[in-house]
């Protein structure tokens, strides 16, 4: 279940300016994503690019604690992975990928869909 946070406060240090924030989420695992606004990208084919990054300090179940994922957005339903990068608790990196996925279709209740739906009909 995803649910949105309610405030965002000084316990993500990587935000500086909560101004900034365009979109945050946390999901049932407590990992927690947000979107800064400078690094949201409309292009000409209707597409959103973002660049989420990831909170995942409370979940033991993964061996990285931050993330980077940068998304293109078809708004049309699907979506396409073409980097992703994590780091653990001393800031190395714990794997790193550039590239391009096929376009998966988006499902419903995921945090993709709530992206998608906050940027792309912002566009229409």
């Amino acid at each position: 279940m995803i649910v949105a946070l309610a405030l965002l406060q000084n316990s993500t240090s990587d935000i500086q300016d909560a101004n900034e924030v365009v979109w945050a989420r946390q999901t049932s695992d407590h990992d927690r994503y947000w979107i800064m606004r400078h690094e949201l990208r409309y292009e000409g084919s209707g597409s959103v690019v973002v660049w989420m990054h990831g909170d995942h300090r409370s979940n033991p179940s993964v061996n990285y604690r931050t993330s980077l994922w940068r998304i293109r957005f078809a708004c049309d339903g699907t979506m396409q992975l073409t980097a992703v990068t994590t780091l653990d608790a001393r800031g190395n990196q714990v794997s790193s990928w550039d590239g391009y996925q096929s376009s998966t279709y988006i499902r419903p209740g995921t945090i993709y869909e709530s992206i998608e739906k906050g940027f792309c009909l912002q566009r229409r």
